[in-house]
């Protein structure tokens, strides 16, 4: 069965209707197929996807201050000892 489309216009920014229009050579579509191709795309990754992405930085960016705080203090601790 024929997916069923709805027909809307849109206004975009000429260098971004050059790049999609490059884009969809190359992959072999219409300009149309490759922009319905990108939204569902970029829609099937979700919400929950991107949480879960900005979460997992969240945890790296937490742990690397705690390391860069440790490293400092093991600097300071090492300037100390050498004025001694």
């Amino acid at each position: 069965m024929a997916k069923e489309y709805v027909s809307t216009q849109i206004r975009i920014p000429p260098p971004l209707h050059r790049k999609l229009a490059r884009l969809a050579e190359q992959n072999r579509r219409s300009l149309n197929e490759e922009i319905v191709w990108r939204l569902e795309h970029t829609i099937e990754a979700g919400v929950d996807d991107l949480n879960t992405q900005i979460n997992d930085l969240r945890r790296k960016m937490d742990d690397m201050s705690k390391r860069v705080a440790e490293v400092l203090e093991e600097n300071k601790r090492a300037i100390e000892g050498r004025k001694r």
